[in-house]
C-alpha cells in the first residue's frame, strides 16, 4: 500500500475502490453505489487528443523498395510459421519502446503505474464506471511531461488514455441499465471497443422478437445498450484455423460469454492495416497489397460465419476506422474489398457507413469524430445507429 508514484501511493487507488465488491454489479454502471466516490465530471486530459500508437513508417514506396530485396519465399506465403505467435507481418509482438525515453520514472514506478492504468481499463470494460472519474483525477497528473508511451507501459497508457478520453464525453452514467431488463447489442472489438461502451442505440424491431424487421410485421422503436466485448490486440490473421496466439484466446473467452441469439458488431482488422498487412507485402509474403488484404478478409469472413451460424447470432460488421493518416488508404481498399465479400454472404450484415467518416473529398478523416489520434468519439454513433436500421430491412 506504501508504494508511490510521484505524490500518489497504492493505498490512494484502494481507498477509491477499496468499497467495491463486484465491478458488475448494475449500480456502478447506473451512478447510484453509495460505498465509492460519487460520478463526477471528467474533463480533458494533460495531452487530448494525442495518438498514443505507434506507427511503422510503411508506405507503398516503401513496400516496392523492399520487395526488390525480400526474395519471395512460397513456403513463408501461407503464414506461415508454426510459432503461436507468428503474424503475416513477421514483426515481432512484443511492444516497441525506448529505453531512453523522457521519463523520470524508474521500473518499478513504471510498473506500478502501468498496473493503474490497467485498473481504469478492466474497471471500464465491466461497467464499473462510477469510481473512474475519481482514479482518473488522482493518477493523470503523473503523465504530465512523461513520453509513457514510448515506455514498457506503452499499451496500459495508451487504454487508459481512450478510456479517459470517452468518459469525457459522458455527463453522468447510464442511469437507464436495469440488470436482466435492458436490451443489448454486444460490440466486440479490439480497443475500439471503448467509445461505444454503454451507450444508447433506438433501433426499429419486430415487437414481438428480437428477429429481423420485416415488412409486413409491426414494428416500433426499441432502446438498445451497447456493451463492448474488449479483445485486446486481436488481428483478423489470428482468426486463422489453429492460431493459438493469446488474442485468440480472448476472443473465444470474449464469445462465450455472448448469449446464442444475441445481436452483434464485430469491428476487427484496423491493427492488420496499421501493422500487418504491408509489411508482409514488404516481406514478399503476398504479391501486392490486394491479395494480403483478401487474405485476412477471409479468415475474418469465415470466423465471423461460423460463430453466426453456432450460436444463431444477428451479426453485424463494422467497417474498419480512417482515423491515422498513414493507414488511411490502406483501410480504404481494405473496407472495399470486406463491403464486397460480405454482400455475397448469406449470414453477415456489413454497416455501410464507411463515407461518412472522411471527409468531403473522401481523403481525410472526419474531423467531426475526433478523439485521441486513433479512435473515433462517441458522436459517430448516430451513423452506425443509422446503417444498423438500414441492414435490418436487408
Amino acid at each position: 500500500p506504501d508504494m508511490k508514484v510521484g505524490d500518489v501511493s497504492n493505498k490512494d487507488v484502494l481507498d477509491i475502490l477499496g468499497q467495491i465488491t463486484d465491478v458488475a454489479d448494475p449500480r456502478l454502471l447506473r451512478g447510484s453505489y453509495d460505498k465509492c466516490p460519487k460520478w463526477e465530471r471528467v474533463g480533458s486530459l494533460c495531452d487530448q487528443g494525442q495518438c498514443q500508437v505507434s506507427i511503422p513508417p510503411l508506405a507503398q514506396s516503401t513496400i516496392d523498395s523492399q520487395k526488390k530485396e525480400t526474395r519471395r519465399d512460397d513456403d513463408t506465403k501461407s503464414s506461415s510459421s508454426s510459432s503461436s505467435s507468428s503474424s503475416p507481418s513477421g514483426a515481432s509482438s512484443s511492444p516497441h519502446f525506448s529505453s531512453t525515453s523522457k521519463t523520470s520514472y524508474n521500473a518499478l514506478e513504471l510498473d506500478l503505474l502501468g498496473m493503474w492504468f490497467a485498473i481504469v481499463k478492466i474497471l471500464f470494460t465491466a461497467g464499473c464506471v462510477q469510481p473512474l472519474p475519481r482514479l482518473i483525477h488522482l493518477i493523470d497528473p503523473l503523465r504530465r511531461d512523461q513520453e509513457l508511451h514510448l515506455t514498457s507501459i506503452r499499451n496500459e497508457h495508451a487504454y487508459y488514455c481512450t478510456v479517459s478520453q470517452v468518459l469525457g464525453h459522458w455527463s453522468s452514467p447510464v442511469v437507464e441499465w436495469k440488470e436482466g431488463k435492458t436490451d443489448k447489442i454486444y460490440f466486440i472489438a479490439d480497443s475500439h471497443s471503448v467509445a461505444p461502451g454503454f451507450q444508447k442505440l433506438s433501433i426499429e424491431m419486430r415487437d414481438d422478437t428480437s428477429k429481423y424487421r420485416h415488412n409486413e410485421a409491426k414494428c416500433s422503436k426499441r432502446t438498445f445498450h451497447l456493451v463492448p466485448k474488449l479483445v485486446t490486440g486481436l488481428k483478423c490473421w489470428h482468426m486463422r484455423p489453429g492460431c493459438t496466439f493469446f488474442p485468440r484466446k480472448n476472443f473465444e473467452n470474449a464469445m462465450e460469454s455472448v448469449e446464442d441469439g444475441s445481436m452483434v458488431i464485430f469491428n476487427f482488422g484496423e491493427i492488420d492495416c496499421r501493422e500487418g498487412i504491408l509489411t508482409a507485402v514488404a516481406q514478399n509474403k503476398y504479391q501486392d497489397l490486394d491479395e494480403g488484404i483478401d487474405a485476412s478478409v477471409s479468415i475474418y469472413v469465415d470466423m465471423l460465419e461460423e460463430q453466426t451460424l453456432s450460436k444463431n447470432l444477428i451479426t453485424f460488421v463494422h467497417p474498419i476506422v480512417p482515423v491515422l493518416d498513414p493507414t488511411r488508404p490502406t483501410v480504404k481498399r481494405f473496407n472495399h474489398r470486406l463491403r464486397k465479400r460480405i454482400k455475397i454472404s448469406k449470414y453477415l450484415k456489413y454497416l455501410d457507413f464507411f463515407d461518412a467518416l472522411l471527409s468531403e473529398d473522401g481523403q481525410k478523416f472526419n474531423e467531426a469524430y475526433a478523439l485521441d489520434g486513433t479512435h473515433m468519439s462517441p458522436k459517430y454513433l448516430p451513423k452506425m445507429e443509422e446503417s444498423i436500421n438500414r441492414a435490418l430491412y436487408s
